[in-house]
């Protein structure tokens, strides 16, 4: 590592070209100043929303006007920290967070993605998924619908209302944020744990919903029922919720060998060894797995 820099983010897809391309500029420059007047030969981004219409390709032509002589690839974040963690950069990346995305990488490069589509139609399985379920068993249980248990309190408690109604209200106010919604997953766990039955099925379902994003990537990318699948996890849903973690291991255990391992480097790595591997720089990498 020669040197690090940080500036703002690079989804076009959420942010305005004209902030993007600052953006850039202001993460790219202080590197290129320490590659001398040539400038890089090679420079690589991983980024979210690449996606979306030409999101690509804009980048792509941002950067190459900030690096003229560079090599420039523009790749998904995904696809990054796959190449972070996979010594051949093959193999599925689940992440589970607020929002969930599942992406497969092959040995030749082609990658095969699920879900990831926003909190309004997808990220099923996310901590924002599982909180809302929490807010619909809550509302279901002021219907008479389920028991006014242990999750249902905790729900009204942790977004401080005092009833379905009050809750009701606080849904439509700026308050009630995806973070906020998302949190509620702890409080969830919490409940599972004490044995709350609703509770219980909602991070069961949760687990189904992972580990149907997983199945599809993997049936595309042609993996067979019994076959050793290398998956990498990510986001504090996967990584810290120990109930659902169980329950989605259990479910990879009878469909797959899976080689299960948490994401331990971080995905900018992965950029840096796409930008040397452009320049057949193999050896940069020889030690690191």
């Amino acid at each position: 590592m020669i040197q690090e820099s940080y500036a703002g983010p690079s989804n076009l897809a959420a942010y305005s070209g004209k902030q993007v391309r600052e953006n850039l500029r202001e993460l790219v420059s202080p590197l290129i100043s320490r590659c001398g007047a040539a400038g890089p030969a090679a420079v690589c981004i991983g980024s979210a929303g690449i996606s979306f219409g030409d999101a690509r390709e804009q980048l792509r032509q941002m950067l190459k006007g900030l690096c003229p002589e560079a090599d420039v690839q523009v790749l998904g974040d995904m696809e990054i920290s796959l190449l972070a963690n996979s010594a051949d950069g093959s193999g599925i990346l689940l992440i589970s967070g607020t929002g969930s995305i599942c992406l497969g990488r092959t040995k030749k490069g082609d990658t095969f993605r699920a879900g990831g589509w926003g909190h309004i139609a997808s990220d099923d399985g996310s901590g924002y998924w599982i909180g809302l379920q929490a807010i619909r068993h809550t509302l279901r249980a002021a219907d008479g619908m389920w028991p006014k248990a242990l999750l249902y309190s905790r729900v009204l408690e942790e977004m401080g209302c005092q009833d379905s109604g009050s809750l009701v209200t606080f849904l439509s106010s700026p308050a009630c944020t995806k973070a906020r919604v998302a949190h509620l997953c702890e409080a969830v766990e919490a409940c599972c744990l004490q044995g709350d039955p609703a509770a219980k099925e909602i991070l069961a379902a949760a687990a189904g919903e992972l580990f149907a994003l997983v199945h599809a990537v993997a049936e595309r990318m042609g993996f067979e029922p019994g076959s050793e699948l290398p998956v990498f996890l990510g986001g504090s849903v996967l990584t810290r919720c120990r109930p659902l973690r169980e329950a989605f291991e259990r479910m990879m255990d009878a469909q797959f060998n899976a080689r299960l391992k948490n994401i331990e480097r971080p995905a900018a790595w992965g950029a840096a060894r796409a930008a040397a591997e452009a320049l057949q720089e193999d050896v940069l990498w020889t030690n690191y797995f």
